[in-house]
This record gives structure tokens, C-alpha cells and sequence, in this order.
């Protein structure tokens, strides 16, 4: 298991300025909360949905999923690359780069 060194410092901070008194038990708490709050966030950005997937077809599969498939299976478009494309459209889709600027020709 990989330990994130910010989180871990970030506690060891915490637990420090409350043993000397210059944050309370409830500050430590709320601050707990925040961190507990983000990594939730963080962990689910990267999660793609069916439905993800869906509404990004819908707005940029201009050769139809067949097409993408042989792209993926010829090495045109590399899969974490795709993910982020389809990550980065459910989040902002108003600011969305297409998938295109996604694929890199040297990963073949």
C-alpha cells in the first residue's frame, strides 16, 4: 500500500498543535473532516460511470463506438488517457478538449 506522504504530514501537523494546545479537539475534528471529505472527492473523480461514458459519446462519438474501439485496439488512443478525456468532460463539459488532444502518436 502506497502511504501519501501530504496526508501523513498533514496528521502528524494536526496531532502536534493539539498535544501543544494551539488548536482544540474541535478544530482538529473539522480539520479531520475536510481531509476525510477530500480524499472521498479525490477517490471518486476517478471513478467512470455507464452514464459517463454515455454522455460523452453522445457529444463527441463522431465515428461511432466501433470506431473508438479500433482506435483503442490499433493503439491509437491510450486508455488512461480516454478515462481522463471522459473524466474531464462529465466535470466540465463547457471546457472540454476532444479526445484528440488526448492521443499521443509516440505511445504506440
Amino acid at each position: 500500500m502506497k502511504i501519501d506522504k501530504k496526508l501523513l504530514e498533514s496528521l502528524e501537523d494536526i496531532t502536534g498543535q493539539l498535544q501543544r494546545d494551539k488548536v482544540t479537539t474541535k478544530q482538529v475534528i473539522e480539520t479531520l473532516s475536510h481531509v476525510v471529505n477530500y480524499y472521498r472527492f479525490r477517490d471518486k473523480t476517478n471513478e467512470i460511470t455507464y452514464d459517463m461514458v454515455l454522455s460523452y459519446n453522445k457529444m463527441h462519438d463522431h465515428q461511432c463506438s466501433d470506431g473508438y474501439i479500433l482506435d483503442i485496439l490499433q493503439g491509437d488512443i491510450n486508455i488512461e488517457n480516454y478515462k481522463k478525456a471522459i473524466i474531464q468532460y462529465n466535470k466540465m463539459p463547457d471546457c472540454f478538449s476532444p479526445i484528440q488532444d488526448y492521443i499521443d502518436p509516440t505511445e504506440k
